[in-house]
Order: structure tokens, then sequence, then C-alpha cells
């Protein structure tokens, strides 16, 4: 069997002419070409090298030669391609992060990718922990980290919006700012991660009714007038799937009503989560 090393050899001589060009591209000495030469005849049985004093060129034979170790290149090449696609396909991404929002992203990656998202959101003392012990691939959050073996790659920004009943509002009005809120009373899932920092930041005077569990949340929206958060990522997802007629979305103009999010991961990893993170990109860009 003829190694791989030396089809490639055979390739780039064709391609430069001299042994020494090819020796220069292939960054190896003179002498290796020559051997790596010698050696592809001989397991090959036929001559494929016209020699002649400070020259060497290739036969017909040869020529014909470099064609069919070109498609050996090409196959290997093809062969894992294939293998490593149906690997990164197939082979579990665990996933993490600081909000719910982005974890809705992913919904719409699961037909191409194998994904598990973690049962808890993180804070971002604990990320590169959760990626050093291997609990999770891929970390969103809304912080870039960079380490000598972790690494950040921008996928999109979050808007937090509020649904406000219609009877309140002047007609027309189609955004609020945080102050216009602060004495507002609002119905809050529990689990939201970073946003819950936020908005008691923000708005400090605030009144904030937890529930931990989506049931008990639709049925106090169904039933009152309180108001309720969502963003981009949520509503794309039709997190609350229920008709809300009696209220109106409006817009948060503050700067910090907005997240910048990136996903965070290991650099030996970045070849394997190429995809699923241009994915994400592709994604959260059609939902922005």
């Amino acid at each position: 069997m003829i190694d791989l090393y030396l089809l490639e050899e055979l390739v780039a001589f064709a391609r430069f002419g001299t042994l020494a060009a090819t020796a220069q591209h292939l960054r190896v000495t003179q002498p290796t070409v020559t051997r790596g030469m010698q050696k592809i005849e001989e397991e090959l049985g036929v001559k494929i090298f016209d020699r002649k004093p400070n020259r060497i060129t290739l036969t017909e034979t040869g020529k014909l030669a470099v064609q069919e170790a070109q498609k050996l290149i090409d196959a290997q090449a093809a062969f894992i391609e294939t293998i490593q696609n149906f690997d990164r396909h197939h082979a579990v991404i665990r996933i993490a992060s600081v909000a719910p929002g982005p974890l809705f992203l992913t919904r719409k990656l699961h037909q191409h990718f194998q994904i598990e998202q973690l049962d808890r959101l993180l804070t971002l003392e604990h990320i590169e922990h959760v990626l050093t012990t291997r609990q999770a691939d891929l970390v969103f959050s809304h912080k870039p980290l960079e380490t000598p073996e972790m690494t950040s790659t921008y996928i999109g920004t979050e808007y937090l919006s509020v649904n406000v009943d219609n009877m309140v509002l002047p007609a027309g009005q189609t955004s609020l700012t945080f102050q216009d809120m602060n004495h507002m009373s609002f119905i809050v899932l529990s689990d939201i991660g970073v946003w819950k920092e936020i908005i008691h930041e923000q708005i400090p005077q605030a009144t904030f009714l937890y529930q931990t569990g989506d049931e008990s949340f639709t049925v106090i929206l169904e039933n009152s007038n309180l108001p309720y958060f969502v963003t981009n990522l949520s509503a794309a997802a039709n997190h609350h799937q229920y008709p809300d007629t009696r209220r109106r979305k409006l817009d948060i103009t503050d700067d910090t009503a907005q997240l910048d999010f990136f996903v965070t991961y290991r650099k030996e990893d970045e070849n394997r989560l190429h995809a699923i993170i241009s994915a994400l990109q592709d994604a959260w860009s059609y939902d922005d």
C-alpha cells in the first residue's frame, strides 16, 4: 500500500517540475523527495520517471500516476470531511446560558444537531468552571471570555420589551423607558437569569410577582391586567403560547434593555463547534 505522503510528493513534483522546488514547497530536504520518488516507483513496479543528468521528468505512465494520485488524495479528504460532519451532527453538544432567551433559539437546531441543555442558568462566575470541567461545550453569555484555553464569538443581541394593558396606554404609544415603569407591578417568571438583575437595578421601585412555572404564569396573565416582559427571542419562540389582545408590546428604549450575547467555548473544540455556531448566528439574525 502506497503511503499518502508519497502520493502528495508525486503530485507536488508534477506541479512544480523540479525536485528542488518540490522540496521547498513541502518543506523537506531534496534528498527526502528523491528517496520518495524512488520509493513510489518501486511500489508501483513500473517506470514513471525519465531520468537524465541534472533533470528528471515524468513519463506518460507517470503523468497518469499523477492523475490517479490526485484522485486518491481528494478521496481521502472527502472521506475525512464526511466522517467529521457525521460526528459533528450526531455527537451531543451540551449548551448552557446566563439567560433563557438564547436557549429558546437552540430549539430550531435540534433537527441538525444533537443538543442537551443544562437544567440551570449560570452566572458569569461559573462559566469558566463549567467549560473546564466539560459540563458544557457552549455557554451563552452577555460578556465575552478570553483566556489561553477559552474564547468567545458574538452571536446576536437580545432586546427586552414589555407587554402593557391597552387601557392604561395612550393611543399610538410604541415605546417607554425603565423610568416610566418605576412604580408599576409586573408578573415575572422566576428563572430569567441576568435579566432579573437588570430589571431590579433599572426599576428599583417596581413590584415583581415571580412565578416558578409557565402554567401559573399563564393563568395569572389570563385573569389580570398585569404587564410582563418579553424579548425578541422569547417572542420568536412563541414561549407564551396564548392570545393576548388586551396588552400591547412596547419597546424599552434604554440601552440597558438590550444585551449582546456571545458563545464561549474551549479553543480546542473550535473546529467541532464551527457548524453549530454558524447555525446559531443565522437563526438569531432571522429572529432579529
